[in-house]
């Protein structure tokens, strides 16, 4: 496994890339993680304008060596319909860690666009795994997950932060999904 440090100066390599040998314009920025995780995390921002775009947009990149994956996927990715082989694959988190994950987000900052990707998972019929949770939760002690709890998070959600915080990232056409949301979420956890 790699070190923080290398995993910093291989990811800083990968930006440069980028950024000398395509025609993108890219800018990358560090940002800060909190004190107790410096020495285990990274976090990066970079911005590009996408192609044909006008509009400068941001991927932001977090990195944790501290917890290791329980599981992982491993998807196909095919770009384009010309065949050539091999492919490249991508691992991944399983559909069920990566809900688990999102379930400690709500539990721990309670942020909109979280209740919308849980809704989107629920949706992909992936099932909440109650001991890949608590496996999750074990970096945050103050933390207790139990489905009741899930419910009431959920149910509290306020209406106006919802819309706030979704629209920014939703298509116009679903920009109104906001107000179906809970009630959606709530249907497939109760």
């Amino acid at each position: 496994m790699l070190s923080w440090k290398d995993t910093e100066k291989l990811l800083l390599e990968v930006f440069d890339f980028f950024k000398n040998k395509t025609n993108i314009e890219l800018e990358y920025v560090k940002n800060p993680v909190p004190e107790r995780f410096e020495l285990d995390s990274l976090k990066y921002r970079l911005f590009f304008f996408p192609y044909q775009s006008k509009h400068k947009t941001s991927i932001r990149i977090d990195i944790s060596l501290r917890e290791k994956p329980q599981t992982k996927g491993v998807s196909v990715l095919i770009p384009f319909d010309y065949p050539i082989a091999p492919y490249p694959l991508v691992v991944h988190l399983s559909a069920k860690e990566l809900l688990s994950e999102k379930i400690r987000a709500l539990f721990k900052r309670n942020k909109p666009r979280d209740l919308f990707d849980l809704w989107f998972m629920l949706t992909k019929k992936t099932t909440i795994d109650d001991e890949m949770i608590t496996l999750k939760f074990k970096y945050y002690p103050e933390l207790i997950y139990n489905r009741s709890k899930l419910i009431e998070i959920v149910k509290n959600y306020n209406e106006k932060e919802l819309k706030n915080d979704l629209n920014q990232f939703l298509p116009e056409q679903y920009r109104n999904f906001y107000k179906q949301l809970k009630k959606e979420t709530l249907k497939m956890l109760i």
